[in-house]
């Protein structure tokens, strides 16, 4: 996400409440979400290096089970799917199928997240019955979601470019967005951001209770750099405060 208005760039690493910061700055741009650094530098140029950036982490652990929660992932039903723009030029063919809008602004599409994964994804994960192994082994990153999906990749800053100004974390949210809210002089209240609860679905665990030592290290292995590089721990107390 950009804002011209405040002078910053957005970085949105999916299951990391992005939405709602980006809900709390400006309307949610569908071509701007889940950019890794690179991409954002692809398209915003010479801004990244002049306008305040930021992004939000969450523990890997914690993220997946957030994912696993959701009612998506492997979509292998829209494998002609493969950029942003794909995406765009599909929800306009579809717009019967799904609640879809132009806002006025050329091609700035916004949609209904709810339908766009009725008509997009397939279900693999808890709303399906299967188990977290079988998640694991199966989840991919939906085709407008940078692959791999790790903060290695989304955050790897190209020569000539400064690095990201602000790395702020899902589990200190409030206290993080705060911080984002103060660096571009605005007041802002951040949506309330469900740790336990997504939809329909209710979490009634510490993420860390639906792992057993397999998956757990499935996860460790997939997210190495990511747990390492930050000091995420397995049973990091996870509290949004």
């Amino acid at each position: 996400m950009i804002s011209h208005k405040h002078r910053c760039i957005f970085i949105h690493i999916p299951r990391t409440a992005g939405t709602n910061i980006e809900r709390a700055i400006k309307k949610v741009n569908v071509l701007q979400k889940h950019l890794t650094i690179k991409r954002a530098i692809e398209i915003y140029g010479d801004k990244w290096n002049t306008y305040f950036t930021f992004t939000i982490i969450r523990n890997p652990w914690d993220r997946m089970i957030s994912h696993y929660f959701q009612h998506f992932y492997n979509v292998e039903n829209v494998g002609h799917i493969h950029t942003k723009e794909d995406l765009i030029r599909f929800l306009k063919n579809e717009s019967k199928k799904v609640y879809l809008f132009n806002n006025n602004k050329g091609n700035n599409w916004e949609f209904n997240s709810l339908n766009l994964k009725k008509v997009c994804r397939k279900i693999i994960g808890f709303n399906k019955g299967k188990g977290l192994k079988y998640f694991l082994d199966r989840y991919k990153p939906a085709p407008w979601e940078p692959d791999p999906l790790t903060l290695k990749n989304v955050l790897e800053v190209p020569e000539g470019y400064k690095p990201i100004d602000f790395i702020g974390r899902f589990e200190n949210i409030n206290d993080d967005f705060k911080k984002i809210c103060k660096e571009l002089n605005i007041e802002r209240k951040l949506p309330y951001v469900r740790q336990h609860v997504h939809q329909d679905v209710k979490r009634t665990k510490h993420y860390t209770e639906y792992y057993d030592d397999e998956t757990k290290q499935i996860v460790y292995e997939r997210y190495k750099w990511d747990i390492e590089t930050f000091g995420y721990k397995f049973n990091i107390e996870t509290k949004v405060n």
